[in-house]
């Protein structure tokens, strides 16, 4: 097992540990910028996803972090102190989002240096 995979295992498990805590036991990290955590848990994601599964393409990344957010939402549903949260899921999104932007920009920007030196 490569170290991405392993990383990304890790992460999957601490990020459901963390979405499925009580509301009170909640980290002061996490309750104070929640949104931000939610960014960036899923942008890092992203990242692991990809270096994990390198051959599995992008779409199918981007289809599973979408319906591991929902999923996510929907079980707090179950919880007292937990709900669903649309706010959640659209910064979910935007990590994801984000990340695979970059992917492809850099993807863009490196077609065309390489295309200019061809010439």
């Amino acid at each position: 097992m490569k170290l991405s995979q392993l990383s990304l295992i890790l992460i999957l498990l601490a990020v459901s540990f963390f979405a499925f805590m009580p509301g009170p036991v909640t980290p002061a990290f996490v309750v104070n910028h929640d949104k931000a955590f939610h960014f960036l848990v899923f942008f890092a994601l992203s990242l692991l996803l990809t270096f994990a599964m390198p051959k599995i393409r992008h779409r199918f990344h981007v289809v599973s972090l979408f319906l591991f957010a929902i999923a996510i939402e929907l079980i707090q549903l179950l919880f007292v102190h937990r709900g669903f949260s649309l706010m959640d899921i659209l910064y979910d999104v935007s990590g994801i989002t984000s990340f695979y932007l970059l992917i492809f920009l850099y993807r863009m920007n490196f077609h065309a240096k390489s295309h200019k030196q061809n010439q």
